[in-house]
């Protein structure tokens, strides 16, 4: 039987599960809680509670909607000063309106076209992991039939099982 990974019973593993979430490096969480790379880059690939992961995906699409709201505003405050300005005669001021109307349009493009990269890049590795689990689960049934076929495979183990012949105690089957 394998070993039991060493984050998972560490006394901080809420922690390092958060901080894995937050995206802090590797190998710094490994020097915080004293553990090494490895164990860190395991966990956070096999053993990261997926109630974690929706749980900050949650807060950081309620982020992204107040980040969200709060550009909205600005834009309205802008498209207002913009009106109230051309109406004034003030041109300068609508001018600068337009500028910052621009940028922030022009920043709003930028943002959604790096999370749709971002989305676009999610998909494909879990596609990826998707065939990589398809592969081991047909591996590990074409090994089953294979050591069914030889007669060492019993239903409920999954290693051949391995009987001595008692007058000679040699090994006659693996």
């Amino acid at each position: 039987m394998g070993q039991r990974c060493c984050i998972c019973k560490h006394d901080k593993r809420l922690e390092i599960d958060r901080d894995i979430v937050k995206n802090i490096a590797h190998t710094k969480i490994a020097k915080t809680y004293g553990v090494s790379n490895q164990s860190v880059r395991n966990h956070a690939k096999n053993h990261l509670s997926r109630q974690m992961i929706k749980h900050v995906s949650i807060r950081e699409m309620l982020h992204a909607d107040d980040l969200l709201s709060n550009i909205k505003e600005l834009v309205k405050k802008t498209e207002t000063i913009l009106k109230k300005s051309e109406k004034e005669g003030k041109y300068m001021i609508s001018l600068a309106a337009i500028r910052e109307l621009r940028s922030t349009y022009e920043f709003m493009c930028k943002t959604a076209k790096y999370l749709d990269e971002r989305q676009k890049e999610e998909v494909q590795k879990e596609e990826v992991q998707k065939e990589e689990v398809k592969q081991k689960n047909e591996e590990q049934e074409k090994r089953r039939k294979q050591l069914k076929q030889k007669g060492h495979y019993h239903q409920g183990l999954s290693r051949p099982q391995i009987s001595f012949n008692n007058s000679k105690n040699n090994l006659l089957s693996c």
